[in-house]
Parts: structure tokens; sequence; C-alpha cells
């Protein structure tokens, strides 16, 4: 009688384990293995049955295998999955950046990013508001451009001191018409006894010209009317050395609007017309308003011309005519080609100064006469 174990094959011609022993079936697969023609029976009946699995190779992650076959070597479970039964909790791999998993979460739980990206990818980043950072920008740009202007505007402003000067961009504000009836007569007036020519006063053969440019509505032109006058007269104009002429520079009209100081403008040269220039423009200083502000309406300069003394007659008419229109807009223009751009401006013997003070205008005038 042949040895049962005789007729055991060396390995299951199922599996392919080792067998160390007959046990009727084999223990890795778990195959009946009856007798040496029944594992050939079986071979052939092999698509009956569950499919057989290299034993070297592990079932898929979280599977379990073949029935009988032995679970292989489990592979690490996919990161936050938990793996199948009796298999250990793999490695996680390593989070792309700026994507660090919490190690503290339960199996199973998968950590989400918090932005919409693949695992392991950099986030796509926000789009911006191109439309908003370009109007933000527009805007700076027009900020500077205006402080630029405006530094340009104060740095011109500060050649003038002392009695001041008035840019030829002005005040904003209008106040309320004035009625004829509030004219008043100058507390300072220019003395008579000194010879006049139209608007010059001072003699003609005097060595030194002094030029000044002025706006009748110009409150530092009043006060240099006032201040700075009255010293010249009486160092320099009365002694013959310094003659003084007046020169328009309308500049407020085209800020504060109307014709106001074209309008006194023309009537001042109406009456230089009748020789009474330097009486009228005392008046007209005497009776400055707020600018725009109807101080100098064609009621109130016919009340100040007749105040002053002159024929009302041809006063009145070259008032209404507006006479020496084209010749105020004429010496405005020649103001602003010598470089005038304010108002009172000064030119000694035809050099613009920096200011308009009493003590820079003598300097001035005492240099050229020292150098005769």
């Amino acid at each position: 009688m042949t040895d049962a174990s005789s007729q055991i094959p060396a390995t299951c011609p199922f599996c392919g384990a080792q067998l160390a022993a007959f046990a009727g079936f084999c223990l890795a697969c778990g195959r009946a293995l009856n007798s040496a023609s029944e594992p050939q029976a079986a071979v052939a009946d092999q698509t009956t049955l569950a499919p057989a699995t290299d034993a070297t190779q592990p079932p898929a992650y979280g599977q379990p295998p073949a029935y009988g076959q032995p679970w292989g070597s489990p592979q690490d479970p996919a990161y936050g999955q938990p793996p199948g039964y009796g298999q250990p909790w793999g490695s996680p791999p390593t989070p792309g950046p700026g994507q660090p998993p919490d190690y503290s979460q339960a199996p199973g739980y998968a950590w989400q990013p918090t932005f919409q990206t693949s695992y392991g990818y950099a986030p796509v980043p926000t789009r911006r508001n191109n439309t908003a950072i370009a109007l933000v920008l527009l805007a700076a740009g027009l900020i500077l451009i205006l402080a630029a202007g405006a530094l340009v505007v104060v740095a011109r402003g500060s050649r003038s001191a002392g009695a001041g000067a008035t840019p030829a961009v002005n005040r904003l504000e209008a106040g309320p018409s004035v009625p004829p009836g509030d004219i008043v007569a100058p507390s300072l007036t220019t003395p008579a006894d000194i010879p006049t020519n139209g608007r010059t006063l001072g003699p003609s053969s005097a060595p030194v010209t002094v030029e000044v440019w002025a706006d009748y509505q110009c409150p530092p032109c009043l006060d240099f009317n006032a201040d700075v006058m009255p010293q010249l007269i009486d160092s320099y104009v009365r002694s013959g050395k310094v003659k003084v002429i007046v020169r328009d520079y309308v500049v407020i009209d085209s800020s504060m609007g109307g014709t106001e100081s074209a309008d006194a403008a023309n009537a001042a040269s109406c009456a230089a017309d009748q020789g009474k220039f330097w009486p009228f423009q005392d008046w007209l200083f005497a009776n400055q308003g707020q600018e725009a502000g109807g101080s100098y309406s064609t009621g109130r300069l016919l009340e100040i011309g007749r105040r002053a003394g002159l024929d009302m007659t041809a006063f009145q008419g070259c008032v209404a005519g507006n006479a020496h229109a084209s010749d105020v807009e004429a010496e405005s223009a020649a103001a602003e080609s010598a470089g005038v751009y304010e108002t009172p401006s000064v030119a000694v013997n035809g050099k613009l100064l920096d200011s308009v003070d009493y003590v820079t205008v003598a300097a001035a005038i005492d240099t050229i006469l020292s150098a005769r």
C-alpha cells in the first residue's frame, strides 16, 4: 500500500504554497487535497472557484484576500482612509506646501484644505479687482498733481512781503452789493503839489522809475497805496529822484467773475483824461469792498467820480461807453509778458522786485542812485 503522504505534492497546485504535511487540505488556501488526482481536477475547475492569487502580491488595500489565501504584506492606506481589517495604519504622506494636516484627527476623517485646490498643490490665488486698483492709483496721481500745483502757487506768493501781494487767483467768496449811498471820503490823499502826468506821479526827469501793477479790488494793493506810497513820496518823489507810474493788471475778475476790476480801471483812465487820475484813485481805494461784492458797480463809480470833482458829463459817457477797455486789456497782457503774475508787483527801472515792502523798494532805488 502506498503511503498517503507520498501522494501529496510538494506544493499546493492551487496557490503554490509549500505543503509541509498531508492534512487533507492546503493550510495556505484551504483547498481540499484528497488524492493525487483531485488537484488536477480542481485545477481544471479553477474557473468556478475564486481566482488564484500570487502569495507574494498583497491584496488590494482594504479588501480581504480570496478565500483561503493569506494576507499579503499590507500596504500603507491612503492618507485619511481606514485600513482593511487587521492592517495597521500607514504613515500619512507629506502634505503639499501650505497644507499641514491635523495629525490629531480620528481615523477615517479626511482633512480638507480651506482653499479649493488639490491636496499637495499651492492654492489658486484670489483674483484682484484690477479696476479698483486702477481707480485708486488714478486718484493718488491726481492728488499729487494738485498738491504740486498748490506748492507752486505758494512759492510764487512768498515773493511778496510787508504790504503783501494778491496772486492771480484770489478769494472765492463774494459779498452783497454795496449801495452807492455808502461812499466814503479817503483818509489819505496824494499831495497836490507834486507834478503829475496822467498815471505818472513825479517829474518826468526823475532818474528812477518805479512801476506799480495793481488791481483796484486787490486788498494788498490798498495796503501798498496806504503804507508804501506815502513813504516813497516823502523820501524820493517829492525831491525829484523818483517818478511813480501806476499800471493796470486785472486779475480778480477772472477768478471771481464779473467785471468790477476792469470797470474800475476803465473809470480811472477816464479820470486821467481829465487830469484827475490820482484824486480819483484815492477815492477808489477808500471805497474798496469785498471782491465782486458790488463796490465798483457802475452807479458807485459814477458817484465816486462826482465826489472826486470830475466833469460828470464827460466822465459818465466815458464810463458808460467803456472807452478805455482795450487799453486796460492791453496793459494787463503786457504785464504778463513782463513776468508779472500777482498784484501788487513793483519794478524799479524795469527790474521786477521779489517783494513790495518799503525796505526792499527803497534799497533798489538807493542802489541805482548810488551808482550815478
